[in-house]
């Protein structure tokens, strides 16, 4: 009978999450979903910002027929 010895050899680490390891994952997905809101919300302040500088420029009077 012969041993013989595998040349691979598995380790296995155990890690311990913490809290703190957590929360500093789930703030950095909070973060990205914050700036990606913050583009959302300046793309469309930015329109409306245009569309009432220009209408407020641009004023139009409709006149009713018959006066």
């Amino acid at each position: 009978m012969n041993f013989v010895k595998d040349p691979t050899t598995l380790s296995y680490e155990r890690s311990v999450f913490s809290f703190l390891d957590l929360a500093g994952n789930l703030g950095g997905f909070f973060e990205i979903l914050e700036r990606t809101g913050a583009l959302l919300v300046g793309f469309f302040a930015q329109k409306i910002f245009l569309y009432s500088l220009l209408s407020r420029l641009y004023q139009v009077e409709n006149c009713k027929p018959g006066n």
